[in-house]
C-alpha cells in the first residue's frame, strides 16, 4: 500500500481556509493530512480538528487524517503523553480519520519526547486498549538508522512501524535533505519486521512542500 499525504501544523485557522486547504490538497491528488499537534489543550485546537474532520467527511469521503503527536513539545512544556488524550479519544473514531492496514488509528509522532517504551506501552494499554496502529519518528533513539537488533528489541513491540522526516527536514548540520540514501537502511529493517515505513518526499513546483509516502 502507498499513502501519500502532507503534514500540516494546526494553527489558530479560520472555517474557510480549514475547506480550502482540504479542497487543494484532494484536487492534486493527496489522500489525506497528517496533523501534527504540539499543545492539544490549545482552544483552537479542537475548533480547527473539527473544521477539517468534518468537512473531509461530507465533501471528500476518500480523504483522511491522522493525528501526529509533537511530543518533543509535550516533553520541553513539562507535559506527559496524557495530554494527548480528549483530541485522540474525540477523532480516532471518525469516519475521516485514517485506519492502520490493521483497521485501527493510525497515529504518528514527531519525536519519542524521551518517554521510555514502558512509558509508550502503557500509554497505549491504559488508555486506548491498544486499539492504534503506531507509526512514530523515533529516530533519535540509539540504532535507529543501523536498523539494530537492539533498537528492535527495545522497541519492537511498541511500534507498528516508522517515520522518518530526515529526507525532507534533516537534521541540523546534515546535508542530506531531499535523499532517501540514509532511510534504506531502516526501510529494511522494517520489512524484515513486516512492519510500515513512513517516508517524506520533497513536492517542487507546488506551494506543498513536504510529502508523506506510507508503504
Amino acid at each position: 500500500m502507498k499513502m501519500l499525504l502532507i503534514v500540516v501544523q494546526v494553527g489558530n485557522l479560520l472555517e474557510k481556509h480549514a475547506h480550502e486547504d482540504i479542497d487543494s490538497a484532494a484536487a492534486i491528488g493527496l489522500a489525506g493530512f497528517a496533523v501534527n499537534i504540539g499543545d492539544p489543550e490549545q482552544d483552537f485546537v479542537q475548533r480547527t480538528l473539527d473544521f477539517m474532520f468534518d468537512y473531509a467527511r461530507d465533501n471528500h469521503p476518500s480523504f483522511k487524517i491522522f493525528i501526529s503527536m509533537d511530543v518533543w513539545a509535550t516533553k520541553v512544556s513539562g507535559n506527559s503523553l496524557t495530554i494527548y488524550n480528549s483530541i485522540l479519544a474525540r477523532y480516532k473514531g471518525h469516519s475521516a480519520y485514517y485506519q492502520g492496514p490493521d483497521g485501527k488509528s493510525f497515529v504518528s509522532t514527531f519525536s519519542d519526547g524521551g518517554f521510555h517504551n514502558d512509558q509508550w506501552s502503557d500509554y497505549w494499554a491504559n488508555n486506548f486498549a491498544n486499539e492504534v496502529y503506531f507509526v512514530p519518528n523515533f529516530d533519535n533513539a540509539t540504532g535507529y538508522w543501523d536498523a539494530d537488533p537492539g533498537w528492535w528489541e527495545y522497541w519492537g513491540d511498541v511500534v507498528q512501524g516508522c517515520f522518518s522526516w530526515d529526507s525532507v527536514w534533516p537534521q541540523r548540520g546534515s546535508t542530506g535533505g531531499g535523499s532517501i540514501d540514509r532511510d534504506q537502511v531502516v526501510i529494511e529493517g522494517t520489512a524484515a519486521h513486516d512492519k510500515t515505513y513512513m517516508i517524506g518526499e520533497f513536492s517542487s513546483g507546488t506551494k506543498i512542500h513536504a510529502k508523506y509516502s506510507v508503504y
